[in-house]
């Protein structure tokens, strides 16, 4: 009982301080957004600069592409084509891989961006702003050997991976990041599904991160790169147990399918996103043992399209009538 009024005063909180911002940008920047609705190509640039699309080029698109493919192939190798995640995507896709090909579009040509900077009205980026503003410790800078500093954000960053995720297990912030748990088939793309709200809480810890740490640009290219392709392999239905690796080093594909078992219980185990060590350390893992069907309880989310799916996620957020 006490617990259960403990997370709902951390919620009203976190709605309140929400709003609090919201309004206080509202009311500080009041003429230069409305400005912004008489300069239609001004907000673009804005949206592009604020997201970083405007420092997009055709080669980085081409790598997201390559990771990818190169994860389809091993995908292919392993399963052959008629177990093959690319076979689910192209013949006859459910519902589930509908909506991940849609999230995969959006994330690969980096429209996600675009979306959630629109539907939060850019509150996330505000946050992460002053996290960059006020609190740039930049302790990347003191390790001066370029190899040990790239080792030591990559394991950084996974470490802020998974107490992000962690985070986003905590009702309320469970029913946006259920979005990404309603996928009932493993295809590789299943990775890029997610809420557009979660997205902006991400960014939170992504911001404050990068503010303390003061990473590279080219440490950030290189981390993400392998993040990006061990997660197409982590959502893919190979199954991988990775044998002693995957107990003491990586987090196996095998272990990840655990963690989107459709039982409850199994939700909040096995977290990590690359190391397993986070949830060795915090008591989190659990080695699977068995080839776990995935998915949630009372999931619309299959059955509707992209929008409608996010629309529903963000009224279980907050609390609304379905």
């Amino acid at each position: 009982m006490y617990l259960c009024l403990v997370k709902k005063g951390v919620y009203y909180i976190l709605v309140f301080v929400l709003l609090m911002t919201i309004g206080t940008m509202v009311y500080s920047y009041w003429d230069k957004l409305t400005s912004l609705w008489q300069d239609p190509e001004r907000f673009k640039n804005l949206v592009l600069d604020a997201t970083q699309l405007s420092q997009l080029t055709f080669k980085v698109i081409l790598i997201g592409l390559m990771l990818s493919t190169a994860a389809v192939l091993i995908d292919l190798m392993s399963l052959g084509w008629k177990k093959s995640g690319l076979r689910r995507l192209i013949i006859n896709p459910s519902g589930s891989a509908k909506i991940d090909l849609w999230c995969y579009f959006l994330s690969v040509f980096k429209i996600y961006e675009v979306l959630y900077f629109v539907l939060t009205m850019g509150v996330f980026y505000f946050v992460a702003g002053l996290f960059s503003k006020f609190m740039n410790v930049n302790l990347s800078q003191y390790i001066s050997n370029v190899y040990l500093q790239f080792v030591f954000v990559f394991v950084l960053t996974d470490f802020k991976h998974y107490i992000g995720h962690r985070f986003m297990h905590i009702r309320p912030f469970w029913e946006l990041h259920a979005y990404h748990h309603s996928a009932d088939e493993f295809n590789l793309l299943t990775t890029t599904r997610g809420h557009l709200v979660e997205a902006g809480f991400y960014y939170l810890f992504t911001g404050l991160f990068f503010a303390l740490l003061g990473v590279p640009a080219m440490s950030i290219f290189l981390v993400y790169g392998f993040r990006e392709f061990y997660q197409y392999l982590l959502h893919s239905d190979v199954n991988w147990k990775l044998g002693i690796v995957g107990k003491v080093l990586l987090i196996s594909p095998a272990a990840h399918k655990l963690h989107h078992s459709i039982n409850e219980k199994d939700y909040n185990k096995n977290y990590s996103t690359f190391f397993i060590w986070w949830d060795l350390l915090f008591g989190t893992y659990q080695a699977p043992t068995a080839d776990y069907v995935i998915g949630i309880e009372d999931n619309p989310y299959n059955k509707v399209g992209f929008l409608k799916g996010q629309w529903i996620g963000i009224k279980r957020f907050l609390k609304l009538k379905d």
